[in-house]
């Protein structure tokens, strides 16, 4: 007898993921999408994945590990999410308060961003014998606010996290264009930087499947779920080039 899967809750329905999954990720495998439509960076970087998770409005899921009965609920596709609590007459009407624990701290450096460039400023600095703090979506601590002082914003699993740091070091890596043009807003459409991770971690075009590499087909974007994409063998699409700049329509380029 096999264990079941680790679930989370979207809009009332239990979907699997698996260990080291964001949401935005388990939401992209089950073959639907975590947001209202957009092209998705999975960094982020655009707000075309946020939710509300767990009573929150505006959490971007691709920061937030997916963990057992989180739940999930997408903003409204013509709207956005109502303001919990706020009456008919505009009141603010009594409701269950949930308390959520702050944590405060102090570091001398504040490394915000545990990839190449972060782990190698905060090697730096503890070299130098300073006091670092790294904090990393992917270890579950989402840096959601930066205010004078300075002081740095996290919400983390267990809470919220105030730090006042002496210095912080922004290290969350380059940023995609996104695209702009007709059907920019349509679902199923990844930026470069999100596709590699999000292959890495299985998520593919066809719905409940894994990506295993033999026969699958590139996904295009259509209004509803992903799905792949057909092509004549040996005959790719066309890619014009630009008059003014030379270069290709539809490259992505990092800025």
């Amino acid at each position: 007898m096999t264990d079941a899967k680790p679930q989370i809750v979207v809009d009332e329905r239990p979907i699997v993921f698996d260990p080291g999954d964001s949401v935005a990720v388990a939401v992209l495998r089950a073959g639907e999408v975590p947001g209202r439509g957009g092209t998705l960076c999975l960094a982020g970087d655009c707000g075309n994945c946020v939710a509300v998770v767990d009573g929150v409005a505006y959490v971007r899921t691709c920061q937030i590990a997916a963990r057992p009965g989180l739940t999930v609920q997408r903003h409204p596709a013509d709207g956005n999410p109502p303001l919990p609590g706020v009456a008919d007459r505009g009141r603010l009407s009594p409701r269950d308060a949930v308390a959520v624990p702050v944590e405060r701290r102090e570091a001398e450096i504040v490394v915000i961003g545990a990839g190449t460039g972060g782990q190698r400023a905060a090697t730096e600095a503890e070299a130098a014998g300073r006091h670092v703090l790294v904090l990393d979506a992917a270890h579950g601590d989402e840096v959601v606010a930066l205010y004078p002082g300075p002081t740095v914003i996290a919400r983390t699993p267990a809470g919220m996290l105030h730090v006042e740091a002496g210095e912080i070091v922004v290290a969350t890596g380059a940023a995609e264009i996104q695209p702009v043009c007709p059907g920019n807003d349509l679902t199923g459409l990844l930026t470069m930087q999100a596709a590699v991770p999000a292959c890495r971690r299985g998520v593919d075009g066809t719905r409940g499947r894994r990506r295993d590499g033999a026969g699958r087909r590139p996904l295009r974007a259509r209004r509803g779920r992903p799905r792949p994409v057909r092509r004549r063998r040996g005959r790719p699409g066309p890619r014009r080039r630009d008059r003014r700049s030379g270069e290709r329509r539809g490259d992505v380029h990092p800025v």
